[in-house]
């Protein structure tokens, strides 16, 4: 229960995942893992069967960017605040941020590293030679120039930082990759974006890839190498995996690249469309740090590839639309996912998977209430999912997940109960109801139908 000095308040539920933008798992425990979402960061110690919140109290936002285990030292984690998914313009979610924390104690305390001005941090990566030695990336201001963007280092835990790269005050850092079999190599991928009120757009002269083989030191451009995309770039992902670079690109020769000379050269290996759908939302690759010819990709689907990318497969998740993955450096069967549906973890390389219903991290757009007896109930559209009728409270002394109700199918938009018939709920969506556009929908608790209103 959480406390304040008007209110006493308690999780109601409902326990349905809710969209996860960073994971990450010890690789030294094959039980933990994290998950850091727009209510967040939270751990598991049981492999996905509970998880626990673990920076209530810490953080002053909730929007968490990225998460990284120190690779010299699991206890040691990083959070950046921030959230950099840019999504349709219309739909403002919390992505604000306070800048860094650091948990030397498996997140059992946290303290704050500063950094608010850097807004929205993409990635943090580590030494894994020595714990002290920290790379940040910021993407910085979405909706104005900012100099504060680009790559940030720290040799003291993230106790002080240096900017050590800077492309322009319209290009920030939206992928950082380190080879961990020669920490002193660094790539960063850049990325012009903007998002007002009413319009985003992607790319630009400034969207590109650089590297480092001196900790930083320097940086050389290689996405102008042979065999990359032409210019103008958009939005880029980056991976680094057994001696093997992957990009995955947003642009008119838009597609999957690989390097197996640091970036001196490059190859186009697909061109498939679900790879590279709707990239302000997704674009992300992940090389398998033991096989490089095992290679994912998270858009809408969770894409699988075996043969280096030349053909992906769709493998069932619990949920679409997929933002992150870590996979064990130890173990490439034991995988964790963050999707809009929360964070779920596979032993088997992806054939079965944990539960999302059993984290109570929905993203809620609006909710309302109804006087219904004994206990009312607690209305809410939730993010890339239903609407959603929650209990107040249960005779059964805890309030399962089968005691919600489904009351729509709208996502994005406001829910209102009659005054005059309770059992009828009115919610709005914007285009989450079978493809169509903005509409009001009419859900009839008695009969259980629903009806389009509008």
């Amino acid at each position: 229960m959480i406390k304040n000095e008007w209110f006493n308040w308690r999780c109601i539920g409902p326990y349905r995942g809710g969209r996860a933008v960073a994971v990450e798992g010890d690789p030294d425990n094959n039980l933990v893992f994290y998950q850091g979402s727009t209510g967040g960061v939270w751990k598991t110690i049981d492999g996905g069967i509970t998880w626990e919140n673990i920076s209530d109290g810490y953080f002053k936002t909730s929007a968490v960017g990225s998460i990284h285990l120190s690779t010299a030292n699991p206890k040691r984690i990083f959070v950046g605040m921030g959230e950099c998914h840019v999504a349709w313009p219309r739909l403002h979610w919390n992505y604000r941020t306070d800048g860094i924390y650091r948990s030397d104690d498996s997140g059992e305390t946290w303290k704050h590293l500063g950094m608010e001005e850097l807004m929205y941090i993409s990635k943090i990566k580590s030494d894994p030679r020595d714990q002290s030695i920290v790379y940040a990336g910021a993407l910085g201001d979405l909706a104005n120039s900012s100099n504060d963007r680009g790559i940030y280092k720290s040799i003291d835990g993230g106790d002080s930082w240096e900017k050590i790269h800077f492309v322009n005050n319209n290009a920030g850092v939206i992928d950082l990759a380190i080879n961990n079999d020669n920490p002193d190599e660094l790539y960063a991928a850049y990325w012009e974006v903007r998002r007002h009120y009413f319009e985003t757009y992607s790319g630009g002269d400034h969207s590109s890839i650089y590297r480092s083989l001196d900790a930083g030191k320097t940086w050389t451009p290689i996405h102008t190498n042979k065999g990359f995309s032409s210019l103008p770039l958009g939005k880029i992902s980056i991976s680094m995996a057994d001696g093997r670079l992957w990009a995955l690109v947003q642009s008119n020769e838009k597609g999957l690249y690989k390097s197996d000379d640091k970036g001196e050269t490059w190859e186009l290996v697909s061109i498939e469309d679900d790879l590279t759908g709707r990239p302000n939302y997704y674009i992300h690759v992940f090389g398998d740090p033991s096989n490089k010819n095992t290679v994912y990709v998270m858009n809408k689907n969770f894409m699988k590839s075996l043969d280096g990318g030349k053909t992906f497969s769709p493998a069932a998740t619990p949920h679409d639309d997929h933002h992150d993955l870590w996979i064990s450096p130890n173990d490439p069967n034991r995988i964790i996912s963050g999707q809009d549906g929360g964070a779920c973890i596979t032993y088997d390389q992806g054939r079965t998977w944990s539960s999302i219903y059993n984290q109570p991290t929905g993203e809620f757009y609006h909710i309302t209430t109804d006087n219904n007896l004994p206990f009312y109930n607690v209305l809410g559209t939730q993010q890339d999912n239903t609407a959603i009728s929650v209990p107040s409270d249960s005779i059964n002394g805890m309030i399962k997940y089968s005691d919600c109700k489904i009351v729509g199918s709208s996502e994005s938009g406001h829910i209102a109960i009659d005054p005059s018939k309770q059992h009828c709920t009115y919610s709005g969506a914007l285009g989450s109801y079978h493809g169509t556009g903005p509409l009001m929908l009419k859900h009839d608790k008695i009969s259980g139908e629903v009806d389009m209103v509008t």
